[in-house]
């Protein structure tokens, strides 16, 4: 009982890992791609819904929106590990990007939602 545990924690604490061992057995660690933002229709509301590409292994995502285009005064409205976000208005400006830990990816594309 006590192993099973003991092998429960490890599994939680390495969760989302970059490092990769090459064939070499060198650790490598692998920078976060960026997301592709993206914006639709929503399918189950009148409203619109963000959606961003898959950007490997990470543990979330962050979603800013801003009301200019160069986000001085961006607010973040999501931290999760979906890959998709329903609003509430429009005349914003979203952009999201990957983290893992400390580490981030550069911000995906700006989109705009009337």
């Amino acid at each position: 009982m006590k192993l099973n545990s003991i092998f429960l924690i490890v599994l939680l604490l390495v969760g989302c890992n970059l490092e990769k061992e090459e064939p070499n057995g060198i650790q490598v660690t692998h920078p976060i791609q960026s997301p592709q933002l993206s914006v639709g229709k929503a399918i189950e509301s009148p409203g619109w819904g963000l959606h961003w590409t898959n950007s490997g292994d990470v543990c979330n995502y962050e979603l800013e929106e801003s009301g200019s285009d160069d986000f001085s005064f961006a607010q973040l409205i999501y931290n999760g590990k979906d890959k998709s976000f329903e609003l509430e208005r429009g005349g914003l400006f979203y952009r999201v990007r990957a983290s893992f830990g400390g580490e981030k990816s550069e911000w995906s594309n700006i989109v705009y939602v009337h």
